[in-house]
């Protein structure tokens, strides 16, 4: 999955003492988007496009080169900048930095708002034209369809964009509207007015495959751009177990019981602040569909050789889906 970088590893550790190298990885997200570029990738480089293209992140030393190529060059200002940076997380040796992204606003980075990969080309495109150095802001939820190198790269972004997000969001206190400031020991949002402690949020989901013998139980969206079949997935409530969530997500959104509830695996996925938590169970009496049509727009039973996807090393949903589809799913 995208959090499995081996041999590398992400090193979590916060340590605000850090300050970034001329190698150092810079992420700026602006309305989720990342600031990067599209390459060609290297020959037998594993795609899943016609188009072998893989992810770029700008380091400090390309975002001084950009700005020196169009003259927004200014010592002071890049002192600032460095200053600004707030370090993130390292993988292996490389480290990353989050940048304010309103420090960029003077440069009119071209944004790709959708999830095609020729909106992303025509970002970079454009601002090559201009002569940014094909920096864009990117979506990167197209990443999932369209890119998958350098793997270490795409899950930083991911990860990035969860901390960029908390970061924004309590810059003011939400118990009493005090400036916060970033605590100097761990990770955490301190109000200096009244005390409040506010930590990264993390929102626990379920990711559940419901089998029937030979068959898997597969959904699709009513209103989300994924739009192929996926599993059953939801988020828990408080004072909920995991075990009650799957069996309350599968009862409200396709109107099964279910039972022998066997845990398989989880998964970080920073994009919209989820731990993910995959389960196999088995329908427990009628088998019938009942959908929401709130949250579904489609269900249906699939044999193992009917289910769609090739295997693939980025989602949870899609892992549990293929491990079905071959037989080898926990019993």
């Amino acid at each position: 999955m995208i959090q499995d970088i081996a041999p590398k590893k992400i090193n979590n550790h916060y340590d605000p003492a850090k300050r970034p190298a001329a190698d150092s990885y810079i992420l700026s997200y602006s309305g989720g988007n990342v600031l990067s570029m599209l390459e060609e990738a290297a020959p037998d480089t594993d795609t899943r496009t016609e188009q072998p293209l893989q992810l770029v992140l700008p380091t400090l030393a390309d975002l001084k080169a950009t700005w020196q190529e169009i003259g927004e060059a200014d010592e002071e200002k890049a002192a600032a900048f460095e200053d600004s940076l707030i370090y993130l997380f390292s993988i292996d040796e490389d480290m990353y930095f989050l940048a304010e992204p309103d420090l960029f606003s003077e440069v009119d980075y071209p944004k790709a708002e959708g999830m095609a990969l020729d909106a992303a080309q025509a970002a970079c495109e454009a601002s090559a034209a201009v002569g940014i150095g094909g920096w864009a802001y990117l979506n990167p939820r197209f990443m999932r369809q369209y890119l998958k190198e350098p793997k270490d790269q795409v899950f930083a972004v991911l990860t990035g964009v969860q901390l960029a997000r908390w970061y924004h969001n309590n810059r003011y206190c939400g118990r009493c509207g005090a400036k916060t400031h970033l605590d100097t020991k761990e990770r955490m949002i301190r109000c200096p007015a009244c005390g409040n402690m506010i930590f990264p949020k993390v929102q626990p989901a379920v990711i559940i495959a419901v089998t029937n013998g030979d068959k898997l139980l597969l959904t699709k969206y009513a209103d989300r751009p994924h739009k192929a079949f996926a599993l059953v997935a939801g988020f828990v409530e408080i004072g909920e177990t995991l075990e009650e969530c799957v069996q309350r997500e599968v009862m409200e959104e396709v109107g099964m019981r279910v039972s022998n509830i066997r845990y398989y695996k989880s998964q970080p996925w920073g994009i919209d602040d989820d731990l993910l938590a995959g389960f196999f169970c088995d329908v427990d009496g009628d088998d019938t569909i009942h959908l929401d049509h709130q949250e579904l727009k489609e269900g249906a039973w699939m044999t193992r050789e009917d289910v769609p996807g090739e295997p693939d090393d980025y989602s949870l949903t899609n892992e549990m889906m293929m491990l079905f589809k071959a037989g080898k799913e926990p019993r």
